[in-house]
């Protein structure tokens, strides 16, 4: 009751409660020839209460700490946002990092929830093209 009166009750609002998921596991080098660097990694062990919806790879180049989002190569079509079920980011740009440059790698996972907060992102991956 408010000094307006009575009125019907209002309709419940579902409330979720949720946050950026963990980072997932640091990338491992999957293969890699002068041409691209391929990681992989395995999803978050905790989601923030909101199912992943994706993946960003970010590399940085020739050992500095500026990193921008990498477009992965997936069957010939690039993507700079990964689907919940890819796992693996194969870096066609790698002659950035070659010749005897390194790279570092690193994954964030995407649930919704402020996603493009890089402060939850995995440990970083240095690596090399090969030679």
């Amino acid at each position: 009751i408010s000094p307006a009166g009575h009125s019907r009750m209002s309709h419940v609002l579902p409330l979720v409660c949720a946050r950026r998921p963990y980072p997932p596991a640091q990338p491992t080098l999957k293969d890699s020839s002068q041409e691209f660097v391929e990681i992989e990694w395995l999803p978050p062990v905790d989601t923030g209460g909101m199912p992943i919806t994706g993946y960003k790879v970010q590399r940085s180049n020739n050992d500095n700490f500026f990193f921008s989002t990498v477009k992965c190569n997936i069957s010939g079509v690039e993507y700079t946002q990964l689907t919940p079920e890819t796992l693996t980011c194969k870096d066609s740009t790698a002659h950035f990092c070659v010749p005897a440059k390194t790279c570092k790698y690193r994954v964030l996972a995407i649930n919704g929830i402020e996603d493009d907060n890089f402060a939850d992102v995995s440990p970083y991956l240095v690596a090399t093209a090969a030679m």
